[in-house]
């Protein structure tokens, strides 16, 4: 007889760990190590409490001589972008995340049983909130790139027939659908089924095809055989958005199905089956490398000061207690302390307190236990050159600016150069500045310093274009050599003038 009891796959237990994740979720802690300016490398540990009082209701009798389970764990949610290097132990066995599909049918089928726990009427569009979920934005990405912002076209990319009339009909619905959520106030995202269902059609129209191809069906769903669903989904979120503003006891399930379905549309969830003990604490640890951009709020001010923003995103009320420590480790790249702000994910500022929010040039530690704080974060993490850094490349700057004030300035104050001060104004300044231009210590500093650098490349390409000018124009001259004087005495020695003196002496007393 195996020593743990099989719990994989059912949906009622992997609903009760989603909804008491404070039970069983301990401590959070997330490191953020920015060493690139287009990767994050992120660490995340979980630390789990024994499961077994969570898990007791669902139990069966005989699970009291079992000291494991093998269940299906919610583990973290992420933005749906792509993850490198993704890697996922739980009690230091590694574990992959279950496939996009079976996620998607049990988020769908979690929100269901939100829903009947509220007393909701509206029946819940089952096939397409699985569509929802499962979303992936990178082919609608791809299309907008190619194509434009063009919903039309990609609806009907792959062959399907939709008439104006029939696309302005699918249209009103999804505005329907985003005028609901609007109350959140979690803004609107135009990469995300869940804000607008449209973009799922195809890949539910294509599972509704193959289905009626297995089972013979002559006739083949076509987009407008999906409006009916659509409408399902408006009537069911409006009951849900009625729920949420009004005072009934059930309102805060309203809002919480609204925020999960949002959620659920915007962001990915790892699923893992997983053998765990039921009465002993185990971790759970993942890294990953995720894509990140530095942003300059105010170009020029932000270009000359050599600085930069990263906005980070972090989950930050999964736990008991949430950790976020994000690491700076190029070494003449910091944090600018008073520039970072954790803030709310639509950038208002953050409900409960913050246990510990310490920012360093090198570090930056925030951790909270209020149960009150928000479910996600942002970080806006502002970086800059270290002084030395900054300082260096002012300078040579500053001195290649000279420099090609100095060589225009010769042809109407001076009338030309010589050769010798020439060189002497090009060589320093163009060693200087090709050394800093070839020189890349890495790929942040490389970004931070990107549109200065372009700055003092094309003043070096206008200062030897200066002076390539002025050497066509004939401005670039030898010194004039002075011409030697006419009198033979200046040039006589002492010693001939001494016997020419002694000479004339003798004839004059001759």
């Amino acid at each position: 007889m195996a020593d743990f009891i099989d719990l994989r796959g059912d949906g009622e237990i992997v609903a009760q760990l989603i909804n008491e994740h404070k039970r069983w979720r301990v401590r959070s802690v997330e490191r953020i190590s920015l060493s690139s300016a287009l990767w994050a490398e992120r660490r995340r540990t979980l630390d789990i409490g024994p499961l077994r009082g969570v898990l007791q209701p669902y139990l069966p009798r005989d699970a009291r001589s079992k000291e494991k389970a093998w269940l299906t764990l919610p583990i973290a949610i992420f933005p749906k972008e792509p993850l490198l290097g993704f890697e996922l132990t739980v009690n230091g066995e590694e574990v992959s995340r279950l496939s996009r599909i079976e996620t998607a049918r049990m988020q769908a089928d979690y929100i269901a049983r939100l829903s009947s726990k509220a007393g909701m009427r509206a029946k819940v569009p089952q096939e397409l909130l699985v569509a929802i979920c499962k979303f992936a934005p990178a082919p609608w990405i791809a299309f907008q790139a190619s194509v434009g912002d063009q919903l039309y076209e990609y609806l009907t990319s792959d062959g399907q027939r939709l008439t104006d009339v029939e696309y302005r009909a699918l249209s009103v619905w999804s505005q329907v659908i985003q005028g609901h959520l609007m109350f959140l106030g979690l803004g609107n995202s135009s990469h995300s089924a869940a804000d607008n269902p449209l973009l799922a059609l195809p890949d539910l129209l294509k599972a509704k095809q193959e289905t009626a191809t297995r089972q013979q069906n002559p006739r083949l769903p076509s987009l407008m055989d999906l409006e009916p669903a659509l409408e399902q989904l408006a009537r069911f979120l409006e009951e849900c958005k009625r729920l949420a503003q009004s005072s009934h006891k059930n309102a805060p399930l309203g809002r919480k199905i609204l925020k999960t379905y949002v959620d659920y549309g915007r962001r990915w969830v790892a699923l893992g089956e997983c053998e765990v003990p039921l009465d002993c604490p185990f971790i759970v640890a993942m890294s990953e490398r995720r894509a990140v951009s530095v942003k300059k709020d105010r170009a020029l001010w932000d270009a000359w000061c050599l600085r930069g923003v990263i906005p980070l995103e972090a989950v930050f009320n999964d736990a008991l207690s949430n950790h976020v420590a994000i690491e700076m480790t190029d070494p003449i790249i910091t944090l600018v302390e008073e520039k970072i702000e954790p803030l709310r994910v639509n950038g208002a500022p953050l409900k409960g307190r913050l246990d510990v929010n310490v920012c360093k040039p090198e570090l930056c530690y925030i951790s909270s236990s209020d149960p009150l704080r928000n479910h996600q974060i942002q970080v806006p993490c502002a970086l800059q050159q270290s002084l030395l850094s900054r300082l260096i490349h002012w300078i040579i700057f500053g001195i290649i600016l000279l420099t090609l004030a100095a060589v225009v300035l010769s042809y109407p104050l001076l009338h030309g150069l010589t050769p010798a001060r020439l060189a002497m104004l090009l060589a320093p300044s163009t060693f200087a500045s090709a050394l800093l231009l070839i020189r890349d210590s890495s790929p942040l500093s490389g970004d931070l310093t990107r549109a200065l650098r372009r700055v003092i490349g094309v003043i070096l390409a206008s200062l030897w274009g200066a002076a390539v000018c002025l050497y066509l124009m004939g401005q670039v001259k030898d010194p004039p050599i002075p011409e030697v004087p006419r009198n033979d005495t200046i040039c006589m020695s002492p010693t001939t003038k001494f016997v020419e003196q002694q000479t004339e002496t003798s004839d004059a007393r001759q």
